[in-house]
């Protein structure tokens, strides 16, 4: 399984990282939206995690932007991740596209609970295996 990461700060990003790693997920890492969306141009990715609030395009245009696609990569699942957990911003996310809300502070087991959602959806790319173990984990 490979994700993708698009986080502005550092320390949430190794956060991400170091619980992904544990499932031997392969990471790659974007520090804003821009690079990120380059990024799925050029690599195949199964999830996305993308943090709600960046400077410059934010989140949910990082979202729409993968959503507008016109190939099928507009399909690959996307989780927001976010500190803001009023119902109004998880409504703006799922509207944009995301599949999964995941409201900081993450734990494993709530990281590894949306993973496996996500993954269990039908647009789903299909399981090599891991995802048996991150839900054993969870």
């Amino acid at each position: 399984m490979n994700c993708l990461i698009i986080d502005d700060k550092e320390l949430n990003r190794l956060v991400m990282r170091h619980m992904l790693e544990t499932a031997n997920i392969g990471l790659h890492e974007a520090a804003d939206a821009e690079t990120g969306l380059r990024m799925i141009d050029d690599t195949i990715f199964d999830l996305v995690f993308i943090d709600y609030h960046m400077p410059g395009m934010d989140g949910l245009g990082a979202t729409l932007a993968i959503r507008a696609r016109a190939d099928h990569l507009c399909k690959t699942p996307i989780i927001i991740v976010t500190g803001d957990v009023s119902a109004d911003a998880t409504d703006r996310a799922v509207r944009a596209g995301a599949d999964f809300v995941l409201h900081k502070p993450i734990s494993m087991e709530d990281l590894f609970n949306a993973v496996g959602a996500v993954l269990s959806m039908p647009h789903a790319p299909p399981s090599d295996g891991r995802l048996t173990a991150l839900r054993q984990r969870s």
